[in-house]
């Protein structure tokens, strides 16, 4: 039986969105699909040649690829956190309205749309300021691909914004959109009947890591052809279940709210949890926290909680053996479509604990593989911490119990059993 041909698009393969669209890719090669990518950017140390680079047409996309080259990691994250420092209360920022371009008379990409000779289906992925639906139209329009928007956010969803802080104008319009300033609101609307009248023609289906993104697509005035939940594949033979040890001296927590600038990842909750949580230690008591950069939490001062050092790390394995170094993983995210980092904490057998954002409801099961917050009390957050510290985590279900549940959505064998009929020629 004939395979069938697939291409992802992704403005690069690294990073939260870059990563999941990688592991649709090698999720696919691994099934023996012919599968290739197109990025703008790439870090992946494979090199057989199916991650293709094409340059972004926008300024602010070919700067950043140049300072990423010209800097060391070290200093493009100096300057990346000097430049979001700088706009850090800025609308913009807070809903990460990255998507512009969208037309129905012109594409962003003319090199992408001329790259790309033959496809049986399209899997567009994260693409702001690398293609636009114009383009993706015109591909479709080229090979007669069938074509799938993969949504970790809201970006496929609305006038521009990947994150909307509970603003409905995506069910309607986009008018009046608060990412924007005044004089320039009647862009995002503009943009949603773009994208609207090109996903039309393509007839495009769209497919959602999350239930909760899945009904808000529904909701959305985007009229894709069909809704399709369908999770991202995470490396089994990767995250595993990690033992625990009686004699694991050291409890210790990972979060993902590292970025101070980021108003969704809930840095000052995280900061106020840890103040709760070093008043309730006593004695010889010591919690530590994994972090990237420790002088962020200088000035708190704190006397029992402490602090560990670890550097960014890359690909599934690195990544994996991070979550396995750690007793809880803790979510302070206050709008986010996932992360998802609770998952492979969870695949992982790593138990979560998080506020009531995202996944968070579909995956956390109360008082066996981690404890939802609610209302974004911050000091719950650090009870429970104290809780599973004090108790114990063998109070929870075994990381290998945790691990198989969580398995049944986001293993590749089970991501196969769903994507076989989407691709099928």
């Amino acid at each position: 039986m004939k395979l069938a041909k697939i291409v992802h698009l992704s403005t690069n393969d690294f990073g939260g969105a870059g990563s999941a669209a990688l592991r649709y890719h090698e999720a696919f090669l691994a099934l023996g699909y012919d599968s290739e990518m197109y990025v703008a950017e790439s870090k992946s140390s494979v090199q057989d040649g199916r991650i293709k680079l094409i340059a972004g047409s926008s300024l602010y996309m070919k700067l950043k690829a140049a300072a990423r080259k010209f800097f060391s990691p070290k200093l493009f994250s100096k300057l990346r956190q000097f430049l979001a420092e700088k706009e850090r209360f800025s609308p913009k920022r807070k809903y990460l309205f990255f998507t512009t371009g969208e037309s129905i008379e012109q594409g962003l990409n003319p090199r992408l749309v001329s790259a790309i000779e033959q496809a049986d289906f399209l899997f567009v992925h994260w693409v702001a300021g690398f293609s636009s639906t114009h383009d993706v139209l015109e591909i479709h329009k080229k090979t007669g691909c069938k074509v799938y928007f993969v949504t970790m956010d809201m970006a496929h969803l609305t006038g521009g914004c990947h994150y909307y802080w509970k603003c409905r104008g995506f069910t309607s319009d986009c008018s009046d959109c608060p990412a924007l300033d005044y004089k320039s609101r009647n862009y995002a609307v503009e943009q949603l009947r773009a994208k609207s009248i090109n996903i039309a023609q393509m007839k495009a289906s769209i497919l959602c890591a999350s239930e909760k993104i899945l009904e808000e697509a529904k909701k959305s005035a985007i009229p894709y052809d069909d809704y399709i939940r369908l999770p991202i594949p995470i490396n089994e033979s990767c995250y595993t279940p990690r033992l625990r040890s009686a004699s694991e001296s050291v409890f210790k927590i990972l979060t993902n709210a590292n970025d101070a600038s980021d108003p969704r990842k809930g840095f000052n909750y995280l900061l106020e949890s840890l103040i709760h949580l070093d008043h309730l230690l006593t004695g010889a008591m010591r919690i530590s926290i994994m972090c990237v950069d420790p002088g962020r939490f200088a000035p708190l001062e704190l006397q029992r909680v402490v602090f560990e050092k670890f550097n960014y790390r890359r690909g599934d394995e690195e990544l994996s053996d991070l979550y396995k170094s750690v007793s809880v993983f803790v979510n302070t995210s206050t709008e986010d479509a996932g992360p998802m980092m609770l998952a492979e904490a969870l695949m992982c057998g790593i138990p979560v604990i998080s506020f009531e954002v995202g996944m968070a409801q579909e995956l956390i099961r109360e008082g066996r593989n981690g404890f939802l917050i609610s209302g974004f009390d911050a000091r719950a957050v650090a009870l429970k911490i104290f809780k599973l510290y004090t108790s114990g985590i063998n109070e929870l279900d075994q990381p290998v119990d945790i691990h198989q549940e969580v398995a049944q959505v986001f293993s590749v064998e089970k991501w196969k059993d769903k994507v076989s009929s989407l691709v099928r020629l």
